[in-house]
């Protein structure tokens, strides 16, 4: 028997199948997987599956002496405590979890699907260094690398993917899952992660929205479209979706139950607390086309004849409630939500706070009814460089139209995800 160390780095494709050997050069049975504990940088092999006949058990990688050829070489243990016969919570298995599975890829921003893992010798440990994702590595699992790259003209190169960059979606224990996967994704814009769920499986997206929380969940969904939306609550388990809606955008969460059944549109609503579901009704009587459509009953009205300086108090307990792109412009109304004018914060922050408001107010600031088209109400944002637009009905204020619901209707439905929406 030739003993040879372990090599510098080698593709777990390279070893699976292959016979794992004692000692004495006699074969113990076939390696069919490979336990890594998940750690915070690269994660280390821990054990190996070994499969006897009609039976498989674990060995750790302690055992493990060298290679002959593609063989690794383990050594016989010397009592019953060198078994390790389960798998620790934050272990792994390549082929099981990982090989074959898709993966998000963090430096990327997409969805990849692993084609092999590269092992390494990292510090004296045994190592995932990576996975590769290209068509090289196919081509190695299957044999023909190698011909393929003595033909003239034909250049096949590893793509490679380090392992600090992806995130798998298979683990051994669901919980260790959930934890792992939540951590390394909320790195990540919600514009990027609902790209990525798009190209995922029923499954995978599944996995993925559980790991996070609901906030980011409800942003998520606000990246998409009314009827994509409708799609992504299907992945979504059903006793959470109640909570997601209620943290969801008004103006966004009343057109996504516009295109759900009455049936599902009215258990939700069920569940919401009483003030969230009136408010969300109120919305969904407009019509989709029209300005009350795209409206959100999201903003910031003051009464009575203030100081700059009692204004900035109030506004102070008020703002952080409110999402980024409705804090900006502030609007004044009467005791019956008549509107009487418009301010910016910045107005109020530069101002003597001695100054009076409805000195300082455009008192005729440009708004749209609630019933106007949708598209012309959106070409007034775009024409007067509003970050919101007040919508009236009958001369009340009853909600405005933000920047980036203006954008959604006049940007082509390609161009939209190059303007994502701000976090909150």
């Amino acid at each position: 028997m030739h003993l040879s160390p372990i090599p510098q780095m080698f593709y777990l494709s390279d070893i699976l199948g292959k016979p794992v050997l004692d000692e004495r050069n006699q074969q113990v049975g076939l390696l069919r997987d490979v336990a890594v504990f998940i750690g915070p940088r690269f994660p280390a092999i821990s054990k190996i599956r070994v499969r006897q006949g009609r039976r498989t058990r674990l060995v750790r990688w302690s055992r493990v002496m060298g290679m002959e050829g593609r063989s690794l070489i383990v050594r016989e243990p010397t009592d019953e405590s060198a078994e390790s016969p389960d798998l620790h919570e934050r272990e792994l298995l390549l082929y099981r979890n990982v090989l074959d599975k898709q993966m998000v890829d963090l430096t990327g921003r997409k969805v990849v699907r692993v084609n092999d893992v590269i092992l390494g010798s990292v510090g004296g440990t045994v190592r995932v260094t990576g996975v590769a994702i290209g068509t090289a590595s196919v081509l190695r699992r299957l044999g023909m690398l190698g011909i393929l790259r003595r033909l003239p003209g034909v250049k096949l190169i590893d793509t490679v993917v380090p392992w600090q960059s992806v995130v798998p979606l298979h683990y051994t224990d669901p919980e260790v899952q959930l934890n792992v996967t939540a951590e390394r994704l909320s790195r990540l814009h919600t514009a990027d992660l609902a790209a990525i769920l798009s190209d995922m499986s029923a499954g995978d997206r599944s996995r993925i929205l559980d790991s996070l929380d609901d906030e980011m969940v409800a942003d998520i969904i606000e990246e998409f479209q009314p009827e994509e939306q409708a799609e992504m609550l299907e992945a979504i388990e059903d006793d959470r979706v109640p909570d997601v809606v209620g943290k969801m955008e008004p103006d966004d969460a009343a057109d996504m139950l516009q295109v759900l059944s009455a049936e599902e549109s009215a258990d939700i609503l069920g569940h919401l607390e009483a003030d969230d579901a009136a408010g969300l009704l109120e919305l969904m009587v407009h019509e989709p086309d029209s300005a009350g459509g795209i409206m959100t009953r999201e903003f910031v009205a003051l009464t009575g004849d203030m100081s700059v300086g009692e204004a900035l108090g109030e506004l102070r307990g008020r703002l952080s409630d409110l999402p980024t792109e409705s804090s900006y412009d502030i609007f004044l109304v009467d005791p019956d939500m008549h509107l009487r004018g418009a301010v910016t914060l910045r107005d109020l922050l530069v101002a003597v706070p001695d100054d009076r408001v409805v000195d300082i107010m455009n008192d005729h600031p440009v708004h749209a009814e609630v019933g106007d088209d949708r598209a012309e109400a959106a070409r007034l944002v775009a024409r007067y460089d509003l970050l919101a637009l007040p919508v009236l009905q009958e001369g009340r204020l009853v909600g405005i139209i933000t920047v980036d619901d203006a954008l959604d209707v006049l940007l082509p439905t390609e161009w939209r995800e190059y303007f994502p929406r701000d976090e909150h």
